[in-house]
Protein backbone atom coordinates (compact mmCIF):
# COMPACT_ATOMS: atom_id res chain seq x y z
CA UNK A 1 0.00 0.00 0.00
CA UNK A 2 1.67 3.22 -1.07
CA UNK A 3 1.80 6.19 1.13
CA UNK A 4 -1.11 7.84 -0.76
CA UNK A 5 -3.63 4.97 -0.27
CA UNK A 6 -2.97 4.67 3.71
CA UNK A 7 -3.38 8.29 3.75
CA UNK A 8 -6.67 7.99 1.52
CA UNK A 9 -7.57 5.04 3.81
CA UNK A 10 -7.32 7.22 6.93
CA UNK A 11 -9.45 10.01 4.91
CA UNK A 12 -12.31 7.90 3.82
CA UNK A 13 -12.57 5.95 7.58
CA UNK A 14 -13.02 9.50 9.26
CA UNK A 15 -15.07 11.21 6.63
CA UNK A 16 -17.46 8.00 6.40
CA UNK A 17 -18.06 6.92 9.90
CA UNK A 18 -20.58 8.01 11.74
CA UNK A 19 -20.07 8.28 15.92
CA UNK A 20 -22.47 5.63 16.36
CA UNK A 21 -20.39 3.63 13.60
CA UNK A 22 -17.55 4.55 16.00
CA UNK A 23 -19.04 3.36 19.16
CA UNK A 24 -19.74 -0.21 17.46
CA UNK A 25 -16.21 -0.61 15.80
CA UNK A 26 -14.67 0.32 19.16
CA UNK A 27 -17.08 -2.64 20.71
CA UNK A 28 -15.51 -4.47 17.15
CA UNK A 29 -11.94 -3.97 18.39
CA UNK A 30 -12.62 -4.53 22.29
CA UNK A 31 -14.03 -8.12 21.54
CA UNK A 32 -11.31 -8.94 18.87
CA UNK A 33 -8.59 -8.41 20.83
CA UNK A 34 -10.54 -10.10 23.94
CA UNK A 35 -11.08 -13.10 21.71
CA UNK A 36 -7.45 -13.22 20.59
CA UNK A 37 -6.06 -13.07 23.96
CA UNK A 38 -8.36 -15.73 25.26
CA UNK A 39 -7.70 -18.22 21.93
CA UNK A 40 -3.97 -17.63 22.95
CA UNK A 41 -3.76 -18.29 26.60
CA UNK A 42 -7.04 -20.84 26.62
CA UNK A 43 -6.58 -22.83 23.17
CA UNK A 44 -2.68 -22.25 21.71
CA UNK A 45 -0.50 -22.21 25.03
CA UNK A 46 -2.81 -23.70 27.80
CA UNK A 47 -0.44 -26.93 27.39
CA UNK A 48 2.41 -25.10 28.89
CA UNK A 49 0.28 -23.02 31.54
CA UNK A 50 -0.64 -26.63 32.40
CA UNK A 51 2.14 -28.00 33.14
CA UNK A 52 3.51 -24.62 34.80
CA UNK A 53 5.79 -23.43 32.62
CA UNK A 54 3.95 -20.39 31.62
CA UNK A 55 1.76 -18.33 34.19
CA UNK A 56 -0.95 -15.88 32.99
CA UNK A 57 -2.28 -12.86 33.44
CA UNK A 58 -4.69 -10.34 32.01
CA UNK A 59 -3.89 -6.85 33.19
CA UNK A 60 -6.49 -4.05 32.70
CA UNK A 61 -5.95 -0.85 31.11
CA UNK A 62 -6.89 2.41 29.80
CA UNK A 63 -6.43 3.71 26.20
CA UNK A 64 -6.97 6.84 24.40
CA UNK A 65 -7.61 6.40 20.90
CA UNK A 66 -8.14 9.18 18.39
CA UNK A 67 -11.12 8.26 16.87
CA UNK A 68 -13.55 6.87 19.40
CA UNK A 69 -11.64 8.52 22.81
CA UNK A 70 -10.98 6.26 26.14
CA UNK A 71 -11.57 2.73 26.46
CA UNK A 72 -10.89 -0.07 28.82
CA UNK A 73 -9.04 -3.39 27.33
CA UNK A 74 -6.28 -5.97 29.01
CA UNK A 75 -2.29 -6.44 28.12
CA UNK A 76 -1.88 -10.45 28.26
CA UNK A 77 1.38 -10.79 30.26
CA UNK A 78 2.86 -14.58 30.24
CA UNK A 79 5.59 -14.99 32.84
CA UNK A 80 8.39 -17.32 32.04
CA UNK A 81 10.88 -19.34 34.07
CA UNK A 82 13.76 -16.63 34.73
CA UNK A 83 12.09 -13.58 35.01
CA UNK A 84 10.72 -13.36 31.45
CA UNK A 85 7.61 -11.90 30.34
CA UNK A 86 6.07 -11.90 27.33
CA UNK A 87 3.40 -9.03 27.21
CA UNK A 88 0.85 -8.98 23.93
CA UNK A 89 -0.29 -5.08 24.08
CA UNK A 90 -3.05 -3.56 22.32
CA UNK A 91 -1.86 -0.74 20.15
CA UNK A 92 -4.03 1.06 18.43
CA UNK A 93 -7.84 -0.10 16.66
CA UNK A 94 -6.82 1.53 13.54
CA UNK A 95 -3.58 1.87 11.67
CA UNK A 96 -2.76 3.41 8.33
CA UNK A 97 -3.00 -0.12 6.91
CA UNK A 98 -5.19 -2.40 9.07
CA UNK A 99 -8.23 -2.24 11.59
CA UNK A 100 -6.13 -2.58 14.83
CA UNK A 101 -2.91 -3.55 15.87
CA UNK A 102 -1.28 -5.49 18.97
CA UNK A 103 1.76 -5.50 19.99
CA UNK A 104 3.73 -8.78 21.03
CA UNK A 105 7.10 -8.63 23.16
CA UNK A 106 9.74 -10.10 25.10
CA UNK A 107 9.71 -7.33 27.92
CA UNK A 108 13.28 -6.00 28.11
CA UNK A 109 14.27 -6.88 24.71
CA UNK A 110 13.72 -4.33 21.94
CA UNK A 111 14.62 -6.78 19.43
CA UNK A 112 12.20 -9.20 20.01
CA UNK A 113 9.08 -7.72 19.20
CA UNK A 114 6.44 -8.27 16.42
CA UNK A 115 3.27 -6.68 15.33
CA UNK A 116 0.14 -8.60 14.96
CA UNK A 117 -3.06 -6.60 12.32
CA UNK A 118 -6.19 -7.34 12.75
CA UNK A 119 -7.62 -7.11 9.13
CA UNK A 120 -11.22 -7.19 8.03
CA UNK A 121 -11.86 -8.32 4.92
CA UNK A 122 -14.80 -7.11 1.81
CA UNK A 123 -16.88 -10.35 3.30
CA UNK A 124 -16.75 -9.29 7.09
CA UNK A 125 -14.43 -11.78 7.89
CA UNK A 126 -11.83 -11.11 10.22
CA UNK A 127 -8.07 -12.22 10.78
CA UNK A 128 -5.03 -11.62 12.60
CA UNK A 129 -1.41 -11.61 10.66
CA UNK A 130 2.10 -11.57 12.11
CA UNK A 131 3.62 -8.64 10.08
CA UNK A 132 7.19 -9.14 11.28
CA UNK A 133 8.16 -5.58 9.52
CA UNK A 134 7.03 -2.90 7.44
CA UNK A 135 6.86 -5.06 4.18
CA UNK A 136 3.21 -6.29 3.01
CA UNK A 137 4.44 -9.32 1.11
CA UNK A 138 6.56 -10.78 4.56
CA UNK A 139 3.03 -10.92 6.60
CA UNK A 140 1.64 -14.53 7.38
CA UNK A 141 -1.13 -15.55 9.54
CA UNK A 142 -1.26 -15.97 13.16
CA UNK A 143 -1.97 -19.64 14.37
CA UNK A 144 -0.47 -21.92 17.24
CA UNK A 145 2.69 -23.07 15.31
CA UNK A 146 3.30 -19.26 14.78
CA UNK A 147 3.15 -17.90 17.89
CA UNK A 148 5.59 -21.22 19.43
CA UNK A 149 7.97 -20.26 16.62
CA UNK A 150 7.99 -16.68 17.71
CA UNK A 151 8.58 -17.71 21.35
CA UNK A 152 11.18 -20.34 20.42
CA UNK A 153 13.12 -17.68 18.38
CA UNK A 154 12.90 -15.53 21.17
CA UNK A 155 14.35 -17.90 23.78
CA UNK A 156 17.64 -18.72 22.11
Amino acid sequence: MTLKEKLERLQKLEKEKTEKDWVLYKEGWRESVSVLQTRIWHEWLREYEDRGLMEFASIPVKRIDSYFGEYSTFILEITLSGNKYLVLDPISSVTADSDGRMDFYLRGSMDKKVTFLRMIHENGKEEWVVAPSTNPDERYALNKAVIEKIIDQWLQ
